[in-house]
């Protein structure tokens, strides 16, 4: 069974998520605390990076959720998330993109993590 480690927060690990439901493939969602726990040994084998997500399917492991799609896509080919026009195949990541950017602006608060670790979340000026 495939493991996924994200966080909720995380726009790229959603992503991911909704292409595991998509495809309907059965995983092991494993939630990373951010706080934290990404820095631990045992995370860090999985991603010396220390970020979400990570897909583990037996023995291999991988990162980056556009890797991770294209992967699934590959090795999962039904049902697919892609079109079969050249065209259409172009527009995807057209899509994408300035969806997961307008994500991150659109929350009325910024977040960041600071160097021990905390999450520091504020409001943003005019929201």
């Amino acid at each position: 069974m495939l493991r996924f480690y994200y966080h909720p927060l995380s726009p790229i690990s959603r992503r991911v998520w909704i292409a595991l439901l998509e495809k309907a493939l059965p995983f092991e969602p494993i939630l990373v605390n951010l706080n934290g726990e990404q820095r631990k040994p045992k995370f860090l084998a999985l991603n010396p990076f220390q970020y979400v997500p990570v897909l583990v399917d037996g023995d291999r492991r991988i990162l980056e959720s556009a890797a991770i799609m294209d992967y699934m896509e590959a090795k999962y080919p039904e049902p697919s998330l892609m079109p079969k026009s050249p065209e259409a195949i172009a527009q995807t990541p057209q899509s994408i993109e300035p969806v997961t950017l307008v994500e991150g602006l659109e929350h009325p608060w910024g977040i960041a993590w600071l160097p021990d670790g905390t999450m520091l979340v504020t409001e943003r000026p005019g929201r």
